[in-house]
């Protein structure tokens, strides 16, 4: 018996692949749906920009292989976020020495977008202290923004980002591993202070 082709979606982006759509969302069902309700919202996704630009091959191959998911021993700070513009949620615990990440877990629902961010962040948090996460979340920002160049050194596999900047919708997903983190840190370093005082 001949195999169906995969039913495709028309879109003023162009032709996309629906099973394509299931994978790179990571949401099963309800995020194909939600991905296809953002469709609807009054900023779409930008007609000059091609799907597969957002949602490229690094980007895929980055949220495909996220770290650091097995929760840790007696973590010194959690810190759970959500976005309520496209859902996306993550939870992190951390571990600090001297004031920097020595530990390090996440658990994050999202689209392969903040799945990516999400694995780049896991990679190379080790070591890094609030003020450094603090810079690279304001550089991501200012990328996603328009008006700021990708981060280098360890973080630069994060310019497999940059062309999101068309996908306003989908910064928050992008900025919440930073953002959540940093109030881990943040949650550390007042206990901590509350502890010595």
């Amino acid at each position: 018996m001949a195999r169906r082709p995969a039913r495709t979606l028309q879109h003023p982006v162009g032709k996309l692949n629906l099973l394509r759509l299931r994978c790179i969302q990571g949401l099963g069902f309800q995020g194909l749906w939600d991905y296809l309700h953002e469709y609807e919202t009054p900023q779409p996704i930008r007609p000059d920009i091609v799907i597969d630009e957002i949602y490229n091959v690094d980007v895929l191959r980055l949220a495909a292989n996220i770290s650091r998911i097995d929760p840790i021993d007696r973590p010194d700070a959690h810190a759970e976020l959500w976005s309520p513009v496209c859902g996306s949620s993550i939870a992190v615990d951390i571990k600090l020495k001297d004031g920097r990440i020595s530990d390090f877990a996440q658990h994050i629902k999202a689209c392969a977008l903040g799945q990516a961010a999400a694995s780049v962040l896991a990679q190379h948090v080790i070591g890094h202290d609030l003020a450094e996460l603090e810079k690279l979340r304001d550089q991501m920002a200012a990328m996603l923004k328009g008006d700021g160049p990708p981060p280098g050194g360890d973080w630069q596999a994060l310019s497999a980002l940059a062309p999101a900047r068309a996908a306003t919708s989908r910064h928050g997903a992008i900025l919440l591993p930073f953002d959540a983190v940093i109030a881990a840190i943040k949650s550390a370093l007042v206990e901590t202070a509350t502890r010595d005082a």
